[in-house]
């Protein structure tokens, strides 16, 4: 457990009415949206008192970002765990989009926040972005990738990851609701599978619609 301050406020020690309180707001704030749910609909989910809320949590606010702070975590974490061997730039890539691509499925709901409410919650973004650039891990793993030397150009490195995190999350998260939209979605992206969907992502991230290395950079 963590005591994490932000904004001049204090997400006290856990304990399990904290876990509790974590988790049903975490499935409500997804659901509902940050403005839709109310502490009255954390408590009553978690058969608490707002009161019983405010004594973990100095405010909605700090409460949402406990919901999110374990997933970034756990970012981090996945820069360096799992280690295989990676004898190319396509294999170390397809190997993080992985690792990726297995988080949303782990935490989908703190990921369904993030991408949603950053939109219009600055302070958000702002704690996710810091989170990532004040962690050694994110620079370790760029100092990574740039080892195998077939990275030609650095001008928009953090763009392309970027581009990348979001298109990714954009078609798991549109398969994750094609029950609700399956009147619209074409099936192709309905059923294209996890391996398929790495692989060509990698070939994108990497290559782009060229499907392969351009002659100038060579």
């Amino acid at each position: 457990m963590f005591t994490y301050f932000v904004g001049g406020g204090t997400i006290r020690r856990g304990t399990e009415s904290k876990s509790k309180i974590i988790y049903e707001a975490r499935e409500l704030f997804a659901a509902k949206g940050y403005r839709g749910a109310s502490i009255s609909d954390i408590a009553a989910a978690t058969k608490l008192s707002e009161g019983a809320i405010y004594r973990h949590f100095d405010s909605k606010e700090m409460l949402l970002f406990a919901c999110i702070q374990p997933a970034l975590e756990k970012c981090m974490e996945a820069l360096k765990s799992g280690a295989t061997p990676k004898k190319n730039l396509y294999d170390f890539v397809r190997h993080n989009s992985e690792k990726l691509l297995k988080l949303f499925q782990e935490h989908y709901s703190a990921f369904k926040i993030i991408f949603t409410e950053a939109y219009i919650r600055t302070e958000l973004i702002q704690m996710v972005l810091e989170s990532i650039m004040v962690d050694e891990r994110a620079s370790e793993e760029t100092d990574r990738m740039l080892s195998f030397n077939e990275i030609r150009t650095l001008r928009n490195h953090m763009i392309i990851i970027l581009g990348q995190v979001l298109a990714l999350w954009g078609i798991f998260h549109l398969r994750t609701i094609s029950g609700e939209l399956s009147g619209f979605l074409p099936k192709k992206l309905q059923e294209i599978s996890d391996q398929d969907l790495l692989d060509d992502m990698t070939a994108f991230y990497l290559y782009g619609v060229a499907g392969k290395a351009s002659e100038s950079f060579k």
